[in-house]
């Protein structure tokens, strides 16, 4: 019993943890900012596709989603939902920057 409200415990703190993540995304003013915070973010945490996805969703440019797929990809949990989790978030990118973030997902793991 104990060990399940420990996992619920550590999924409520990544929780706001993530929310944090994004606020401070929607927060900040340039692509170098933005940057930062993921650099810091990538280097204490793991994500699954769909955090990737909503991350993405927060990248004002084309260059910057790539870059931060780019360097996600090795904290990336489930590498074989990137077809199913990502497109939705990605459909709007042309055919090359989607092949571009999927094959970064797909080769880090």
């Amino acid at each position: 019993m104990g060990s399940i409200q420990n996992d619920r415990s550590k999924e409520v703190k990544m929780s706001v943890q993530f929310n944090k993540l994004i606020s401070r995304l929607q927060d900040s003013g340039s692509p170098y900012e933005r940057t930062e915070i993921m650099q810091a973010a990538v280097s204490q945490y793991m994500f699954t596709c769909q955090q990737l996805g909503v991350i993405l969703m927060h990248m004002r440019y084309s260059s910057e989603r790539e870059a931060v797929a780019a360097m996600m990809a090795p904290r990336i949990v489930d590498p074989e939902n990137a077809h199913t989790q990502l497109l939705p978030f990605i459909a709007c990118e042309s055919l090359i920057v989607r092949g571009k973030i999927l094959n970064s997902i797909e080769s880090a793991s």
